[in-house]
């Protein structure tokens, strides 16, 4: 199932994408090995979404890249943060073995 996710970056920008290995992506975020965000280290996800398909996913990386992921961010999801990453992962005990608990350890 294909994910889109924003994450924060250190200098409070946000960095939009897709993924089908949501895990993997955020974890190879955060070792610095995506050209786009690996000088803006610490990251801290903020919004993970399940779509149904990748064009579906693309989608709406395309309409948030249009207006601008922070500012997009700032109007949409920013007053109900705490609950985004958790409660559209779908699965929620999945994400929290996956990539939370395993955060600690990168």
């Amino acid at each position: 199932m294909p994910y889109l996710y924003i994450i924060q970056l250190k200098d409070q920008t946000h960095y939009c994408g897709i993924t089908n290995d949501i895990v993997r992506r955020l974890q190879d975020h955060q070792k610095g090995k995506s050209k786009s965000t690996k000088r803006k280290l610490p990251l801290v996800t903020k919004y993970i979404k399940q779509h149904d398909t990748m064009k579906l996913a693309r989608e709406m990386e395309v309409t948030i890249k249009k207006q601008g992921v922070t500012r997009w961010w700032h109007k949409n999801i920013h007053r109900t943060d705490n609950l985004k990453v958790t409660e559209l992962i779908g699965d929620k005990e999945l994400y929290r073995s996956k990539y939370i608990n395993n955060r600690k350890s990168m």
